[in-house]
C-alpha cells in the first residue's frame, strides 16, 4: 500500500507565508490559509488511515492465546521479575501471591484492582495526564525491597494477558511503517526508519516514535494534539 507523504504540507502547524518582492523582502502570515493548510493536511491523513485499516485493521487481530498458554506465559514472565528483584536485593524472599484476575485493558484508573491492590501495599501513586489532556493517568513507583516485594506481588496477582508477540508485532510494525511515521514526517518531525519486518520481530524492540527536540527537552511535556489527532497517537 502505498503512502502519500505530504512533505509540501508539513509547514501546516507552524504557519504559511509568502513573500511579497519590494525594495525589501516583507514575509506575511495569512492564518487563514494556515488553518486551511491544516485542516486539509487533516483530512489526508485521515484517509491515509481509513486506507491502513481497510488493508491492516484497526487493531491487531489472532494475537490472543488460549487460557492455559496465557497462564503458562504470564508465570514465566514472573519467575523472569523475580529473578530481576533477587539481583537487587539478594535476600528478598518471594511472596506466596497467586493470580486472580488478567489486568484491565485501556488506561489505569482508581477502581482498577492492580491500582488498589499497589495502594493498599503502601507504594506511592504517581496521577498524571495521558496525551492531548483531559483524564487521569496513573502509575507507581517502587524503590526499596518491601516496595519491590509488594509490587511483584500485585503483578502477579494482576497481569496483563500475554498476547502471540509475533503477530501483535506485525501489526505494530505496519502501522508504525505505513502510518504512523510517516504521518508524523508530513507534520514535520523526521523518523527514523525501523528495521525490516523479521529484525524487528526477533528483536522485540520498543521502538518509540520521535516527538521533535521541543518534546524532547521536557519528558514531561506531551505531543501536540494536533499532530497527535492527525495521526492517531495510541501512547
Amino acid at each position: 500500500m502505498g503512502i502519500a507523504v505530504a512533505g509540501a504540507l508539513a509547514v501546516a502547524l507552524s504557519g504559511c507565508t509568502f513573500t511579497v518582492r519590494g525594495p525589501a523582502d516583507v514575509v506575511v502570515t495569512d492564518d487563514a490559509t494556515t488553518a486551511a493548510d491544516a485542516a486539509a493536511l487533516a483530512a489526508e491523513w485521515k484517509t491515509e488511515y481509513e486506507a491502513f485499516v481497510a488493508e491492516y485493521g484497526a487493531e491487531a487481530t489472532g494475537t490472543e492465546l488460549t487460557e492455559d498458554d496465557a497462564r503458562a506465559t504470564a508465570a514465566a514472565s514472573a519467575d523472569k521479575a523475580w529473578a530481576l528483584v533477587v539481583e537487587q536485593y539478594p535476600d528478598a524472599v518471594r511472596p506466596a501471591a497467586e493470580f486472580v484476575a488478567w489486568r484491565e485493558t485501556g488506561p489505569i484508573d482508581r477502581q482498577s484492582p492492580i491500582l488498589q491492590c499497589i495502594d493498599a501495599a503502601g507504594l506511592p501513586i504517581d496521577e498524571g495526564s495521558v496525551a492531548g489532556g483531559g483524564e487521569p493517568a496513573f502509575g507507581w513507583s517502587a524503590t526499596s525491597k518491601d516496595e519491590r516485594i509488594a509490587e511483584f506481588a500485585c503483578s502477579v496477582a494482576y497481569p496483563s494477558r500475554p498476547v502471540n508477540l509475533e503477530v501483535f508485532l506485525t501489526w505494530v510494525w505496519a502501522y508504525n511503517t505505513h502510518f504512523l511515521r510517516p504521518c508524523l514526517e508530513a507534520h514535520g518531525l523526521p523518523q527514523e526508519p525501523l528495521p525490516d519486518i523479521d529484525e524487528y520481530i526477533t528483536g522485540s524492540i520498543g521502538w518509540s516514535v520521535d516527538w521533535g527536540e521541543d518534546w524532547e527537552a521536557d519528558l514531561a511535556a506531551q505531543p501536540d494534539p494536533a499532530v497527535a489527532a492527525d495521526c492517531r497517537y495510541r501512547g
